[in-house]
């Protein structure tokens, strides 16, 4: 049987539209996935209130879900907290671990916190993992073999062309080094806010979910990804919010069957 994940991302709660909350929901609930992969950026000003929203909306998912944060879910102008606790809010109001893992004995999939506090260059968006989060990848993975293996993450490890000028995800080279060994199937990101996928060739596959909920959406509407893992590999359907409804775009994301 494949094992289909609804990759979401980017929902920034704040700026969401009345109504869509319960629309995409409905969607969700039909195509009736294994597991729902959240990839950063729950909140849009990490308030309380955006934090509240978001585990309604988490809590009433008709499957198993894993949420990471993205740099939105931390706190922007409260220096203090964001330099001594910037997970604080996350933990307080979602108690969620912000590395978490699923594992059905059939797919594993890590979550890694690629989120910084502060960094040494202006673009205090961008990502980064630690030495000690990419051991702990690659001995998941490692003590799981067998599974078929994804990884879920806010910040993208490659970027397409037209991104080509936003900083790269930090020691993500050396992470996709690690991986080597184990087979992953996929990475799930986010952070762009459009639907993109690496080229057939890079190994493992690339897929950077749009903008679920919000406003914010890239110009391309609000979206979210279906994946699908069986025997044959691994394949995406776009789901796209078009004209009121939900509906799939065919083909799938470019580069991957």
């Amino acid at each position: 049987m494949p094992r289909v994940i609804a990759h979401l991302s980017d929902l920034h709660f704040g700026t969401v539209p009345p109504g869509a909350v319960e629309a995409l929901a409905v969607d969700i609930a039909a195509a009736r996935p294994d597991l729902v992969a959240v990839t950063g950026d729950l909140t849009q000003h990490a308030d309380p209130g955006e934090f509240a929203e978001a585990k309604r909306f988490l809590a009433a998912l008709p499957c198993p879900w894993i949420a990471v944060p993205g740099n939105h879910d931390i706190p922007r102008f409260g220096f203090g907290e964001r330099l001594f606790d910037p997970f604080g809010r996350w933990r307080r109001h979602l108690a969620l671990p912000t590395e978490p893992v699923f594992d059905d004995g059939e797919m594993l999939v890590i979550g890694v916190n690629t989120v910084r506090r502060t960094a040494a260059h202006l673009d205090w968006s961008a990502g980064r993992v630690s030495g000690a989060q990419v051991a702990r990848i690659a001995r998941l993975a490692d003590e799981r073999r067998g599974r078929r293996i994804v990884i879920a993450l806010h910040h993208p490890v490659r970027h397409p062309r037209w991104a080509a000028g936003r900083r790269a995800l930090g020691r993500g080279g050396a992470m996709l080094r690690a991986l080597r060994p184990f087979g992953v199937d996929a990475l799930l990101a986010g952070h762009l806010h459009r639907a993109i996928a690496g080229g057939a060739k890079a190994r493992p596959v690339e897929l950077v979910a749009g903008s679920a909920l919000s406003a914010r959406d890239g110009g391309e509407g609000n979206s979210y990804n279906l994946v699908s893992l069986s025997g044959d590999g691994l394949g995406v359907t776009v789901r796209r919010h078009i004209d009121g409804c939900w509906c799939e775009r065919h083909p799938g994301v470019a580069g991957v069957p």
